[in-house]
């Protein structure tokens, strides 16, 4: 009765060990399901299904083998779709990145109400998005009715065929990227700026450094993160090319159908109704992006701990 005692005692007594979960796993867990859900999850289905046939619209899963991606790799569009998206990426992430980083340094080389209001000015264009945007541009790049009618005519052109087709496609859909989306990233390299310590803009300045030298040498080396995370995202999003193009071949036919594999893709699955060769050029697209983003993270050195 008393060894018994003794072991209830000791029972009572002994520290209670509660589960504990770490504050950031309640923040990752939302993030984590949605991207299992909208990312990971529909990409993994995406490999599931290029090697299934379809019955009625129902999955046969793995009846295909490699016959669907036999077909996609035959199709004479699918590199021409690749060859003018790595031209429209060329252009549009170095053109991108040198005019963001440009007038943000601009607007922070000297604070004032002025860069203020060029600031807000800088976002109101990220109001018009889709079918508005393709429209604005079809007018300002028309040359019977453009506002730039006689630049336009200038450079010897006088109708819109010769401007928006599949070789001025790249010009134009990287106008339209950094007219829409210039003022975000304009924002957020002026928050970076912000973020730089006063002591070292002071001891530039005393040292001899030139506005020139400073903007250069001292800020954009501070904001260098920031200039990759934006290399990061435009090369993301540039690479899967879809709105713009898809909008321009139904207003005019100079732009292709098939422009893009993200197009093609399409063509595949809700024109032929071959969703397993759609899925396969979903998968390269995967793949494309996963590699880039390796890149540009390894050569960045983005994730790397400063002293």
């Amino acid at each position: 009765m008393a060894a018994k005692t003794e072991a209830l005692a000791v029972k009572a007594t002994a520290p209670r060990r509660h589960l504990r979960i770490h504050p950031a796993f309640l923040f990752l867990t939302p993030y984590l399901a949605a991207m299992l859900l909208f990312s990971l999850g529909p990409a993994l289905y995406s490999l599931l299904i290029s090697f299934a046939t379809f019955k009625k619209g129902v999955p046969v899963f793995f009846a295909a083998g490699l016959d669907n991606y036999i077909t996609v790799f035959k199709d004479p569009f699918l590199w021409p779709a690749f060859w003018n998206v790595i031209k429209f990426v060329a252009i549009s992430v170095p053109f991108g990145i040198i005019f963001v980083v440009f007038l943000s340094l601009l607007l922070h080389a000297r604070v004032s109400h002025a860069s203020n209001a060029f600031r807000t000015l800088y976002f109101i264009p990220a109001a018009v998005s889709g079918p508005a945007l393709v429209l604005v541009f079809l007018f300002t790049l028309n040359p019977d009715l453009s506002v730039f009618r006689s630049f336009l005519h200038m450079l010897g052109f006088v109708d819109i065929k010769e401007v928006v087709n599949n070789n001025y496609a790249p010009f134009v859909f990287t106008l339209m990227g950094f007219y829409v989306g210039a003022g975000s990233w304009v924002a957020i390299f002026y928050g970076a700026l912000q973020g730089i310590p006063e002591e070292i803009i002071e001891a530039a300045i005393i040292d001899g450094c030139s506005p020139l030298q400073l903007a250069w040498l001292i800020k954009r080396p501070l904001i260098g993160r920031y200039i990759a995370y934006m290399a990061l995202n435009v090369l993301a999003g540039n690479v899967q090319l879809f709105v713009e193009p898809q909008l321009m071949s139904t207003v005019t036919a100079t732009i292709s159908k098939t422009y893009s594999p993200n197009l093609l893709a399409y063509d595949y699955a809700f024109k032929r109704g071959n969703f397993g060769a759609g899925a396969v050029i979903s998968v390269m697209m995967m793949i494309i992006g996963v590699t880039l983003a390796y890149v540009v993270i390894k050569s960045t050195n983005f994730y790397s701990i400063e002293a």
